[in-house]
């Protein structure tokens, strides 16, 4: 991993927004948070556990290019405390803003080590040469709310950072979607839900991307050297402010699982969101009814908890016959949301199939994903075997979450060197029900190359260095001329990513070596005679 360079620090701190710090720490690439699980920290906030998200692409899996991305934090004079991430040259480590199109997606936690303190407020800007359509800052909500797991908390919807013709240095942020609109040099900042929390997931979407699948859309020019979140702190003795929230609705057409909804909370003045519907401190206990406990047995109650906007949780399986019309009933605060729907007898969980495909970009390795017949209510347990775990070993079993939407829980297998076309077979059973899938993996030729080649002529003893690419591979040599096997090379250790070879014995004049590896990686070489 590089680090930032020492000549690159004062370029940096330029390049930054102006921003009264008492502290700054150097800048650290994102790679190497995301990497070695580093925290950065800044006065009594520490910001750990940078991770990728999952894309919603296929084959999902996390975001990696974010190579050309630091970052610092700083203490500001104010008390309150930053964490800026700035745009990289990869190869150097200097700031460089970042051109064309792009999309970057970090994920953090922010926590306050100190119990005299709470976080407030958070504050989004941008440096001087970012020029990007949209960028936000989300919150995540506690699991297993999975309908929503990230609520935009601060986003900026004014495409273009070059506004009327005139360049600002900051971004006011809006608290979702519009209550808090755009601010002057200092930015916009907007309340945390729930209250003054001590510490939240939080997830940072920012970048320009020209794909109206995530939202995201670039300006004329698009363009990011860095954007900064500023966090504020209070006393913990601090008062939360009350949040009039109430109820949205009801969901129990999903078998198996059911949620209910908080909703915004809308000035009828203006028709803007005064504060989007995040359960407050303490939690919001929700009264729940069915028409039919034996078609939709539900719990008495569910607690939505703090900053929570949909809370989702397990329901028992429907104990019926036929299609059944049941309705669901929640109350809170004097408001009751109702749903009613038709009830099927219950399906066995089982599996529909097992898709396998090589992951891009990524040698030697299969993703498989395992596809339930329907959305699982409890975690489903699914037992894997491998025609051949030689080759392409998998884990006894594999764990598909509760509630996970069909399709989506995969995990990756890493393959082995073969010397021919090799057929594996992958099965996976649930319930009595297996499924397979066959995949072929393609021979693998490897390199190979003779390093060094003495002979002693006086008496005959040959010494040989090799490698080959394949750290598994069988090294056998021959006299070049005359084809007369000579011996197998022993295998003296790993080199790289492949491995050394040696042999060392008393043999017949030879002046030309073949190298052949069991893998057809071949190689010739001449002997130097001593």
């Amino acid at each position: 991993m590089r680090n930032i360079l020492p000549s690159s620090i004062l370029a940096l701190a330029v390049a930054l927004m102006a921003m009264p710090a008492a502290a700054q720490t150097p800048p650290t690439p994102v790679t190497q948070l995301v990497s070695t699980g580093q925290a950065l920290v800044a006065g009594d906030v520490t910001f750990s556990n940078f991770t990728l998200p999952t894309t919603m692409l296929f084959p999902p899996g996390p975001l990696t290019a974010v190579d050309d991305m630091a970052a610092s934090t700083a203490v500001n004079a104010d008390g309150s405390v930053s964490l800026v991430f700035t745009a990289i040259d990869p190869a150097t480590g200097a700031p460089r803003p970042i051109t064309a199109e792009f999309q970057h997606q970090i994920a953090y936690d922010v926590t306050v080590t100190n119990p005299a303190f709470l976080l407030n407020a958070v504050n989004q800007q941008f440096g001087p040469a970012t020029n990007v359509g949209f960028n936000s800052l989300e919150y995540r909500e506690p699991l297993p709310s999975f309908v929503n797991l990230d609520d935009v908390l601060i986003s900026d919807n004014v495409f273009g950072h070059n506004v009327d013709g005139t360049l600002g240095v900051s971004r006011g942020g809006v608290l979702y979607p519009l209550s808090c609109q755009r601010g002057g040099p200092t930015g916009c900042a907007s309340p945390l839900p729930g209250g003054n929390r001590a510490s939240l997931g939080l997830q940072n979407y920012f970048g320009v991307i020209l794909d109206n699948r995530f939202g995201f859309t670039g300006g004329a020019t698009p363009s990011v050297d860095s954007i900064a979140m500023t966090f504020t702190l209070v006393p913990a003795t601090t008062p939360v402010t009350p949040i009039a929230v109430t109820l949205a609705g009801i969901d129990v057409s999903i078998p198996g699982t059911a949620s209910v909804g908080l909703a915004d909370t809308v000035d009828p003045t203006n028709s803007l969101v005064i504060h989007p519907g995040f359960a407050p401190a303490g939690g919001v206990l929700v009264t729940l009814t069915t028409s039919n406990a034996a078609a939709l047995p539900l719990p008495a109650s569910v607690t939505m908890p703090q900053g929570s906007r949909v809370w989702a949780f397990p329901v028992g399986a429907a104990n019926v016959d036929a299609p059944t019309p049941v309705t669901a009933t929640a109350s809170f605060n004097g408001v009751t949301v109702s749903q009613t729907v038709t009830v099927n007898p219950a399906v066995p969980l089982t599996l529909a199939s097992l898709q396998a495909s090589a992951v891009i970009g990524l040698p030697n390795s299969l993703l498989l994903v395992p596809v339930l017949n329907r959305v699982n209510g409890s975690p489903a347990v699914i037992a894997l075997t491998s025609s051949n775990p030689a080759v392409a070993a998998v884990p006894a079993s594999f764990t598909i979450p509760a509630l996970s939407p069909v399709g989506s829980a995969f995990f990756r297998t890493t393959t082995q060197p073969v010397g021919v076309d090799t057929s594996v077979t992958f099965s996976a059973s649930l319930n009595g029900t297996t499924v397979s899938q066959t995949v072929t993996l393609p021979k693998t030729v490897d390199q190979v190359a003779i390093t060094k080649a003495e002979l002693v002529v006086k008496n005959g003893q040959l010494k040989v260095d090799a490698t080959s690419t394949v750290p598994s591979a069988v090294l056998t040599l021959s006299n070049a001329a005359t084809g007369a096997v000579i011996g197998t090379m022993t295998n003296t250790g790993l080199s790289g990513s492949g491995a050394k070879y040696s042999f060392q014995g008393t043999v017949s004049p030879v002046t030309t070596l073949r190298l052949i590896s069991n893998f057809s990686g071949t190689a010739t070489g001449a002997v130097a005679q001593k």
